[in-house]
């Protein structure tokens, strides 16, 4: 029996090892209660002290030894039943740990700790039903207690209560404002209600407690995302993996943000890792799909989403992904299918939606997707996607008022829809709206700015940002995020195919020229004489259609020059590449560029040894399949190559083509039939409005201020885009009424009215082309300022091409000079009318023949470099030394 001296020193010794746990020294005192334990093995409280040091240093099993040493030796007690709980816990044992809490409360059923210990455990396994009852009666007992408001609020946002969750927290914090656990918690519960900012705060204020906070971390990560600041979340993830690399959520947040940022290669490596701890975590795999889908791999993006979507049939997003998986393969009849179902089992959904579109603009059936458009903003008005698509299909067909309503109907849904962004800019700047026009620029160079950091091509389409005061070196950047993307978006299909080339010359060279503009178009027009004026004893000519046929006389007598016509409009891109493949193309023309209804896909898989870009597109496409773009030396001077992919091939007059024998009607057509003003000095720019901008638009009111009386003659479909341009006028001190609008015409009518007006002026940023080709066939003269960039340039071409370069300005300054002067001097003009009537079929501007035989030259040159085993390089071509 120990003495009371032994008594004494016991008790001092407990004293001691107590001092030291409630200081944090769990080791130290872990010491003084194994020497207490065994040399007094009846301390209920030794054994008891023992259990908590071993807790405290993760010793479980030691732990619970000890804590069922101390309950028989008393076993009245609670204590030790919760203590063991807690180990129980710490080892997985959640079974045991209710139990051991069941012990507790059976020996003290109001014990709060006790309650408070089962209803952690039930939350562990997510039985947050169960949870509520036992809060319940902790509360009763202690209304302010912070374990049973804490569990209260996680077992109400277990259960989906999140507001009331949230109230709990914010009662707990009213207490203790420092409490982790409630700022933790209290943002998973902002979370759910969709209050990112907010659910950020908490979580910031819960890593000012505890900066390694897993939840803290994860929630931190979660906020992140809705708040679409995807590099911060990759920051904030990356902390959390430290802690636990196989934590699934971190890892998948780490994905979703990486996808974000476009870095698909390390999306998909994270999700490889992910999935050795998960492998069939639906999430993952999808996730994993997308990676795959942005790396363009969708050969393995396909069977990957088949597979996983046997596994979950009712992922619908594995579905669509299969579906964009099969689109990106060219096999748009398969995907509609899978998208097609979708939309049957959950009408509305959104990417769904999405999917339909694209799949009806890579038919290029416009009256199909404009109609479905329609009818689905009918049945689903709150989608922005569709709207942002409505946006984008009305500024192809120039409704610009249309345009912008519908982008802004899209932001005004979903403030963050990047392209919906783009559209309402592009609606502003060729609708003639330029309040903002810096503002609206400076936002435009922002997103195209944050898409090239991201090696994604850019919302800004390439032809649009042409119309817009971008220096080159952007221009080219533009073009070549959208060639890069074309190129490896196609490479799973262009390894299918597999195409190869004769080597050999043969006796016909076959050229194909592609384009959706063989209808009623400006391409049309210009070039509808040069099918019959090809050498058909040296060349084969194919036309390839990518739209129907219009039933215009363009189409009709294009169709007819050409020895073979074949309409792809129907047909899917890897159907249309093996069709020009199988007909044996050796050099093909792409006539379109990135201009509307283009195809460039068809190129990208290269069906034809020598590709070409020529007339549609005057810029460069920054792609690796398109080699060659033919020009000539005023439209791409030596200085500007360094912003094109392709190889030059110079023709020696004027790349542009023209047909010298194009109908001008003869109706007698006068100024006041066309609303114009008798006897006063008319310009005239039949331009589309697209062309239009401040500044040269301030250059012609100053023009109209000093040559008293005149009037500015425009197109412009649109009666709001009227309204703005001769709002703009008024901003410059012009009378609106002195802009008057031209409605369209039949093209022999609209070339007669050009005899009405005096000068041509010419646009700055984007000059006129066919339109410069259609005055100076009518006998108008055009003044033009020579730009820096192609599109700025192809008037002066033309105006040299003609014999008529003292039209061509140097300086806005000079422009303005030289449009006052000739207006004021009615001589000066006459003259140069009756110089253009002189030169116009003696000049090769419109000697079509010549310009045929030019053009053929340029098809040899390139395919004799190519079986020669040579590198496309740039090409002259010299000019003949007198007619065809």
């Amino acid at each position: 029996m120990a003495t009371m001296e032994d008594r004494t020193g016991i008790q001092a010794t407990l004293a001691r090892a107590n001092g030291l746990l409630d200081e944090g020294r769990d080791e130290e005192a872990y010491g003084l209660y194994v020497g207490i334990c065994q040399g007094h093995p009846e301390s209920a409280e030794a054994w008891s002290g023992l259990a908590v040091a071993c807790l405290r240093q993760e010793r479980y099993p030691e732990c619970v030894q000890a804590a069922v040493r101390a309950m028989a030796l008393e076993p009245r007690q609670p204590r030790p039943h919760l203590i063991a709980a807690a180990a129980f816990n710490g080892m997985g044992r959640t079974a045991d740990a209710i139990q051991a809490a069941d012990a507790a409360l059976a020996i003290e059923p109001d014990n709060v700790q006790a309650l408070n210990s089962k209803a952690g455990t039930l939350l562990g396994r997510r039985r947050h039903a169960e949870v509520l009852p036992l809060v319940e009666r902790a509360l009763q007992i202690e209304p302010s207690n912070p374990g049973a408001l804490l569990h209260r609020g996680m077992a109400l946002h277990g259960l989906g209560q999140s507001l009331a969750a949230l109230e709990c927290f914010d009662q707990l914090l009213a207490l203790q404002p420092d409490h982790a656990n409630a700022l933790m918690n209290r943002s998973s519960a902002l979370i759910a209600l969709g209050r990112p900012e907010e659910a950020l705060r908490a979580a910031e204020d819960a890593l000012r407690f505890q900066p390694d906070a897993v939840i803290a971390l994860l929630n931190r990560t979660a906020a992140l995302l809705s708040l679409r600041r995807p590099r911060e979340t990759l920051a904030t993830a990356d902390r959390l993996l430290l802690r636990n690399p196989r934590h699934i959520k971190g890892l998948i947040n780490r994905t979703i943000a990486l996808l974000a940022l476009s870095n698909f290669k390390e999306a998909l490596a994270t999700t490889f890792k992910a999935l050795t701890f998960d492998s069939f975590n639906p999430d993952l795999l999808e996730l994993e799909i997308q990676a795959l889908l942005g790396l363009k791999r969708f050969t393995e993006a396909v069977a990957k989403a088949q597979k996983a979507w046997s596994r979950y049939p009712d992922r619908i997003t594995l579905r669509l992904e299969l579906a964009s998986g099969l689109m990106g393969l060219g096999e748009l009849a398969r995907a509609e299918t899978h998208v097609d179902a979708v939309l049957a089992s959950v009408p509305g959904q959104p990417d769904a939606l999405a999917l339909k579109f694209e799949i009806l603009l890579g038919r290029n059936e416009r009256e199909a997707t404009w109609s479905w458009i329609e009818q689905a903003l009918v049945q689903y008005p709150g989608q922005a996607r569709l709207w942002t698509a409505k946006s984008a299909i009305l500024l192809v067909e120039a409704r610009y008022a249309e345009a912008l309503v519908a982008a802004e109907r899209a932001l005004a849904l979903d403030p963050d829809q990047v392209h919906a962004t783009i559209n309402r800019i592009v609606a502003l700047v060729e609708g003639g709206n330029w309040d903002d026009y810096d503002a609206v620029l400076n936002r435009a160079k922002v997103l195209i700015e944050q898409s090239l950091a991201e090696g994604q091509p850019t919302p800004l389409p390439p032809f649009k940002s042409l119309v817009m005061p971008f220096p080159p070196e952007l221009h080219f950047a533009i073009a070549r995020s959208q060639g890069d993307f074309l190129w490896s978006g196609m490479m799973d299909v262009r390894r299918r195919l597999a195409f190869a080339y004769p080597a050999s010359c043969p006796q016909r060279l076959k050229i194909g020229y592609v384009s959706a503009d063989f209808r009623n178009h400006p391409t049309a027009q210009l070039m509808r004489g040069l099918f019959q004026s090809h050498d058909r004893k040296r060349f084969e000519i194919y036309a390839y259609a990518l739209c129907k046929d219009d039933h215009s006389s363009y189409y009709q007598q294009i169709k007819a020059d050409a020895e073979q016509f074949v309409d792809l409009s129907s047909m899917t891109n890897a159907d249309a590449a093996s069709r020009i493949h199988r007909d044996g193309i050796h050099v093909l023309i792409d006539l379109m560029g990135y201009t509307a209804y283009a195809r460039s896909e068809i190129f990208a898989l290269q069906p034809a040894p020598v590709q070409v870009s020529y007339l549609g597109y005057p810029g460069t496409m920054g792609a690796s399949f398109i080699p060659y773009i033919i020009v000539d030396p005023v439209v791409l001077p030596e200085d500007l190559q360094t912003y094109f992919m392709e190889q030059p091939v110079y023709l020696p007059d004027c790349y542009q083509v023209n047909d010298r024998w194009q109908e001008i009607a003869e109706t007698g057509i006068q100024r006041r039939d066309a609303g114009l003003p008798e006897e006063v000095p008319v310009f005239c720019c039949f331009n589309m409005p697209l062309k239009l901008e401040p500044v040269m638009f301030a250059v012609w009111t100053r023009i109209l201020k000093q040559v008293p009386g005149s009037v500015l003659w425009l197109l412009a479909s649109e009666l709001q885009v009227a309204a703005n341009l001769r709002r703009a006028a008024e901003r410059h001190g012009i009378g609106g009424e002195r802009l008057i609008f031209a409605e369209r015409l039949p093209k022999d009518r609209h070339l007669e009215r050009h005899r009405l007006a005096d000068l041509f002026l010419d646009t700055r940023l984007y000059n006129a082309h066919t339109t410069a080709s259609d005055a100076l066939w009518a006998g108008l003269p055009v003044l033009t300022c020579i730009g820096e960039t192609f599109p700025a340039r192809v008037a002066a071409s033309l105006l040299q091409a003609v014999g008529m370069p003292e039209l061509i300005a140097h300086s806005l300054a000079e422009y303005e000079e030289l449009a006052v002067r000739l207006a004021t001097h009615p001589s000066e003009l006459a003259a140069l009318r009756e110089k253009l009537a002189y030169n116009r079929l003696r000049t090769p501007l419109f000697d079509t023949e010549r310009f045929a035989r030019h053009l053929e030259q340029v098809y040899e040159m390139m395919w004799e470099r190519h079986i020669q085993g040579l590198p496309p390089a740039p090409l002259w071509v010299a000019p003949l030394l007198s007619g065809p």
